[in-house]
């Protein structure tokens, strides 16, 4: 008899996988492939009490569990951060560091001690440790100061014109000046005036003080801020007369949805199944559309606005196997706001002996269907198995709506 091998794209990654290295692996080996051999960061010349912050991404290439032990610095002038938990294959973590600017000047270097160790599956194997060192650069000038030292708009809604201030100090030259300011992104814009300039006694040179606005506009569009205004200032040294500014924020969306990306996992031809979506607003809203991929995908959903909704997304997988990939569109009255749902799945070739897996029967698991709960009435799923057999887990309260392929189609209420 034949036997036909089939393998899965998560199988053919781990395929792909480097196995842990032996015990006797040097860190040149493997430690620094985990974070792609960027291991120094040059910041430049930064202001003095500027943040100055970076992101050391790895990734595990590893077939095997990577933990990170430790990470500490050689000076007491960093701050670190790193995630506590293991690191599965393809896994990406970050260690976050960041430099101490307000009780150094000029040139700083920190070496930072990254212990990693692999975790084997195997009880009888032990752990393979390493060491790997990273490290910061920067040149902080001791003669320009931000206070503070970054723009912080912390939480914000969508569609707010928001400003910050920031007070910069120079001490030095007489006629020293800011030519310009720019930022990295068209929805934050900035400006600056010069406030004062004299003869500081106590510093024997000349003080010159600028106020810088920021301005967060109502375009920036919802997600993690994370920009820098660069200042142009007339020093006669290149590595002086740019100096950067960091501005951080979070623009909270009106609507959100969980999970933003929809496992649908491997499927037979005529097999189904069914996911939840929860969505959430910042007031009551209603549903109003819900489109996706193809013909394969069917949803419900309650009718009736409230803050929260849990939208079922069904899944019969047809007859072509291959990838399932695509967008749910999930629209709202909620000023117009829509979300999107990324859906990915997996439909295998229809060779397996009758009976290996449960098809779809539109008779007797419902496809096609959705029965309507009136408003107020609350029906748990669990008197009602899916299509696979297994109840549910949802109790869903008011109207439901059916959506198929091209729009929406409100069921009638039952008699």
């Amino acid at each position: 008899m034949i036997r036909k091998i089939i393998v899965l794209p998560f199988l053919a990654l781990w395929l792909t996988a480097q196995p842990a290295p032996a015990m006797e692996a040097s860190a040149q080996e493997w430690g620094p492939a985990l974070f792609n051999n960027k291991l120094i960061h040059d910041f430049g010349t930064v202001a003095r009490g500027a943040l100055v912050e970076h992101r050391f991404k790895l990734e595990n290439v590893y077939r095997e569990d990577i933990e990170i032990n430790s990470v500490t610095a050689a000076c007491g002038c960093t701050k670190i951060d790193f995630p506590k938990k293991p690191i599965k294959m393809y896994g990406t973590a970050e260690i976050v560091v960041e430099l101490d600017t307000r009780r150094n000047i000029g040139f700083k270097e920190a070496t930072i001690r990254a212990s990693l160790a692999f975790r084997p599956s195997d009880p009888g194997r032990s752990p393979v440790s390493t060491e790997v060192q990273l490290k910061l650069r920067a040149f902080i000038r001791g003669d320009v100061v931000f206070e503070p030292g970054v723009v912080q708009f912390d939480s914000v809604a969508p569609g707010q014109n928001l400003q910050r201030q920031v007070a910069i100090t120079y001490a030095g030259r007489a006629n020293w000046q800011i030519l310009d300011a720019v930022s990295s992104s068209p929805h934050v814009q900035v400006s600056f005036k010069e406030t004062g300039r004299n003869i500081d006694p106590a510093l024997n040179a000349t003080k010159v003080t600028y106020d810088l606005a920021v301005t967060l506009k109502d375009t920036a569009p919802p997600g993690y801020l994370q920009e820098r205004i660069t200042l142009k200032t007339n020093d006669e040294k290149q590595e002086n007369a740019r100096v950067p500014l960091v501005v951080q924020g979070l623009v909270v969306p009106s609507l959100t949805a969980n999970p933003a990306m929809l496992m649908l996992g491997v499927l037979k031809p005529g097999q189904s199944v069914s996911r939840n979506v929860v969505v959430r607003g910042d007031k009551p809203f209603r549903i109003s559309g819900v489109s996706g991929p193809d013909g394969q995908f069917r949803f419900t959903h309650a009718t009736d606005a409230k803050p929260v909704h849990v939208l079922t997304v069904h899944f019969t997988a047809g007859s072509k196997p291959g990838k399932v990939t695509g967008k749910i569109r999930i629209a709202t009255d909620l000023g117009g706001a829509s979300v999107d749902v990324d859906a990915d799945g997996q439909i295998l070739p229809d060779d397996s002996p009758a009976g290996d897996l449960p098809k779809a029967d539109a008779a007797k698991s419902g496809a096609g269907k959705t029965e309507a709960i009136k408003p107020g009435a609350a029906k748990p799923d669990a008197a009602r198995p899916n299509a696979a057999g297994r109840p549910g887990n949802i109790l869903r309260t008011g109207p439901l709506k059916e959506v198929e392929p091209g729009g929406d189609k409100t069921l009638p209420s039952p008699k």
